[in-house]
C-alpha cells in the first residue's frame, strides 16, 4: 500500500512535469525573437583619395513580414569629411496592405541597401568613421511593429595610392544570427527534470513493486 501511495504521486508528477514541458516546448516553437535582422559590413575600406568605396546594409524579413518601402530610409550622423554620393535601394513590390486598406509599396525577403561613397582629393591619411543611421518599420498580415532605428559606422582609411584597394570583404554584410531564446533554455531544464522523474520512477517500480 506504502509503496503504492509513492508510485501513484510519482506518476502524477510525471505527468504534470510532462504536461508543462509540452505547453513550454510549444511556447519556443514560436519565435518572438526580432523578425527584422540587420546586417552590415563590418570590416573597413582601405581607400585613396579620390576614391570610391561602397559598403551595404542588410535586412532580413523572415517569411511572411514585409517592410513599407516609403519608412525605410538611411541618414547619416556623421561622415567625417568623406563624401556619399548615392543611396541604392531594391525596387519594391505593391502590397494590398491589410492596415491602411490599400495598396503600398512594400520590401520582403533580404533588402539590400548599398551606400556608395567618395573620398575627397586632399582628405588628409587615416581611418575616418562614417555614421549611418537606418530607420524601418514592418509587419506582417496579423500585425504591426513599432518603427525601429539603428546606428552603424563604417570605417574608411584613406590611404596612399600605392597601398589602397585592400578592401576586406567591402559590402558583404554579415549573416544574421538568430537570438538564442530563452525558452528553449526552460525547455532543456523540463526536459532534464522529467528523465529524472521517470528514472526514479522505474527504479522505485523494479525494486518495490
Amino acid at each position: 500500500m506504502y509503496y503504492s501511495a509513492i508510485m501513484r504521486g510519482l506518476l502524477s508528477t510525471i505527468v504534470t512535469a510532462l504536461l508543462l514541458l509540452v505547453a513550454v516546448a510549444a511556447g519556443a516553437a514560436i519565435d518572438t525573437s526580432e523578425p527584422f535582422k540587420v546586417a552590415w559590413s563590418r570590416e573597413g575600406a582601405a581607400v585613396a583619395s579620390g576614391g570610391d568605396f561602397e559598403f551595404k546594409i542588410t535586412i532580413r524579413a523572415s517569411e511572411g513580414y514585409y517592410l513599407y518601402a516609403g519608412e525605410t530610409d538611411v541618414d547619416f550622423a556623421s561622415l567625417e569629411g568623406l563624401f556619399v554620393t548615392e543611396l541604392l535601394y531594391p525596387e519594391p513590390e505593391a502590397f494590398a496592405d491589410p492596415f491602411l486598406h490599400k495598396s503600398v509599396l512594400v520590401y520582403s525577403g533580404d533588402v539590400v541597401i548599398s551606400i556608395k561613397g567618395r573620398v575627397p582629393e586632399g582628405l588628409g591619411m587615416g581611418p575616418r568613421e562614417l555614421t549611418a543611421v537606418l530607420r524601418y518599420q514592418g509587419c506582417s498580415p496579423t500585425l504591426c511593429f513599432r518603427p525601429k532605428e539603428r546606428e552603424m559606422v563604417f570605417t574608411v582609411d584613406v590611404v596612399p595610392i600605392a597601398t589602397a584597394g585592400r578592401e576586406a570583404r567591402v559590402g558583404g554584410g554579415e549573416t544574421p544570427r538568430k537570438p538564442f531564446s530563452i525558452a528553449w533554455v526552460r525547455g532543456i531544464f523540463l526536459i532534464t527534470l522529467v528523465a529524472g522523474f521517470v528514472i526514479t520512477g522505474v527504479f522505485f517500480y523494479i525494486n518495490y513493486r
